[in-house]
């Protein structure tokens, strides 16, 4: 499919692949400092439901040929991480930015045709062109900002357990997370809070004290490969409790019973505030080697 950006076509926020490209064209001086890009081609793949899962981004300075400038998973994968790897010495921290935006952040938009595949291209972008660009794509972040819905802390929650407290205030970087209903030895000393509804937080002690307490214990502590990423736009204790749920959820998707959280940003994107989490999974268990994690992540 090819697209362009008229100067006379309006602003539409609903359009994933419409947003897309403009985060191509807003990346574009990026991709200038390596080459004299012309050109580039966006190539997604889209899985059953017509959320896109992954992402191929190239750069042509002569008709024909094509550098590979990143790629982007959805998520994590024996072979990939998620997010955005960029190749062959470019690299844009704007263009990242966007795509984590608007991948983490795909039912705030009209789902992909029908194809699984599909090809966007844009040409050398005229001034009125990236203005039109930058409108649309902070539209698009302050629809989000105003329509996203608040985490679910709302949610009953379950009868707390011994050794905890209150709901934690804030989280922030640093701070390991337990799925509810983990049951951690006496002797490891290990006092957690409420956070949300299956999530419970660690009080005092940060992912090498846990470590240290579950060894001590008898029992272990394991790093899960690839790291997690959300955007969550606007700011403020709510927009960082949604970010952290959204995040939490993706561990619970894995069946893996613990996180801990590696920052907690406030940053500002054409004007638009938004909250920049990362994270890495954990998995709990009492025996020395990893176990497939069942369903109800104990």
């Amino acid at each position: 499919m090819r697209t362009k950006l008229p100067e006379s076509k309006p602003i539409d926020v609903k359009s994933v692949e419409w947003i897309l490209e403009c985060a191509a064209v807003l990346g574009w001086n990026d991709l200038l400092r390596l080459s004299a890009s012309e050109r580039v081609q966006l190539a997604y793949e889209a899985g059953t439901e017509g959320t896109l899962e992954h992402l191929k981004l190239w750069s042509s300075a002569k008709r024909g040929e094509w550098d590979l400038v990143c790629d982007y998973w959805l998520k994590t994968g024996e072979l990939h991480r998620a997010g955005a790897t960029f190749r062959g010495g470019y690299t844009s921290a704007v263009l990242e930015r966007m795509l984590d935006f608007i991948m983490q952040n795909q039912v705030a938009f009209t789902a992909v045709s029908r194809t699984p595949f599909g090809l966007i291209q844009v040409s050398k972008p005229a001034p009125e062109v990236l203005l039109l660009a930058e409108k649309t794509m902070a539209a698009a972040l302050a629809e989000c900002t105003a329509t996203l819905p608040v985490a679910d802390d709302r949610k009953p929650k379950r009868p707390s357990q011994p050794a905890s407290r209150t709901v934690p205030s804030s989280i922030k970087t640093g701070a390991v997370m337990i799925r509810e209903g983990v049951l951690l030895p006496e002797c490891a000393h290990i006092e957690t809070l409420s956070y949300s509804a299956g999530w419970r937080s660690v009080a005092n002690d940060d992912c090498f004290a846990v470590d240290r307490k579950l060894r001590a214990a008898g029992w272990q502590f394991f790093f899960i490969a690839g790291e997690l990423k959300v955007i969550s736009p606007g700011w403020g204790a709510s927009t960082i409790r949604r970010g952290i749920n959204r995040i939490l959820a993706r561990g619970r998707k894995r069946n893996l019973n613990g996180m801990e959280i590696t920052q907690v940003a406030a940053a500002r994107f054409l004007g638009i505030p938004y909250v920049s989490i990362r994270a890495f999974s954990y998995h709990i268990q009492k025996q020395p080697v990893l176990q497939m994690p069942s369903r109800n992540g104990r």
